[in-house]
């Protein structure tokens, strides 16, 4: 499947303007930042060449009785702004994500479709925008403009690699903690966190074929082992329809 030159350009174009959407308060904030995003590929402007991502695995879901759902995801990002995963477990299949200004939640069962209440549209739009920013932070380092964050260091050395950063309005918006090789191991936000693992070089990069999810008090909300990760493969508008026939 080939992109339309048109897309492609656009692509480019957005995906180069929403990236760097961070401010250092600190000279160690951005040593500890900058040799994060170096130690992915050797070299730094890779992230800022980061236009798309692919990524298919198996999936365990929390459900709140205390049980899991097994099944695949398949997760699709055009940067800067279009992404679509899809969870397939027994007997449903979860939709979530936006197409720029448009929220694709939706669930499929046997008994049809169903979407998002309308007056609940808007806060899922921007916890799905959310969702996708802390995950490329943590992925790839990359950061986008959903989050454009302050980042302060909050430790370092030997025990510890910590980045903290507060939004525009200068309130908490994240803790970023980095591993023994200076990679992002895991992102804590109000409510929940994102660990990552595992990490192989696809396409040239090192990113983390282990994500895991957890929610308040440490509840799992999902953990994903990646079997594929490639990126910047081509995309069309194709990818990010929601059908009742898909």
């Amino acid at each position: 499947m080939r992109l339309a030159v048109p897309l492609v350009l656009l692509a480019i174009v957005a995906a180069l303007d929403a990236q760097d959407a961070v401010t250092f308060a600190d000279d160690v904030a951005a040593s500890l930042f900058r040799t994060a995003r170096m130690n992915m590929s050797g070299r730094e402007a890779t992230i800022r060449e980061l236009l798309s991502l692919r990524m298919i695995g198996s999936i365990r879901i929390g459900t709140p009785e205390g049980t899991e759902e097994r099944g695949t995801t398949d997760i699709r990002i055009l940067l800067p702004d279009r992404y679509l995963r899809i969870d397939v477990t027994r007997g449903a299949t979860r939709y979530s994500g936006f197409d720029r200004g448009t929220l694709l939640n939706a669930i499929r069962t046997g008994e049809g479709m169903s979407s998002t209440p309308e007056p609940l549209r808007a806060a899922a739009l921007q916890a799905e925008r959310r969702r996708l920013a802390f995950l490329l932070l943590g992925a790839a380092t990359y950061v986008s403009r959903d989050l454009s964050p302050v980042l302060s260091s909050a430790g370092y050395g030997a025990d510890a690699k910590v980045i903290e950063a507060v939004d525009v309005r200068q309130e908490f918006l994240l803790r970023l903690a980095f591993g023994d090789s200076t990679l992002p191991e895991r992102v804590e936000y109000p409510g929940g966190a994102i660990a990552f693992a595992d990490r192989r070089v696809a396409d040239g990069i090192q990113l983390p074929f282990r994500i895991t999810t957890t929610g308040g008090s440490g509840r799992l909300v999902d953990e994903i082992a990646f079997a594929s990760i490639r990126i910047n493969v081509d995309m069309s508008d194709a990818d990010f329809q929601v059908t009742a026939a898909r």
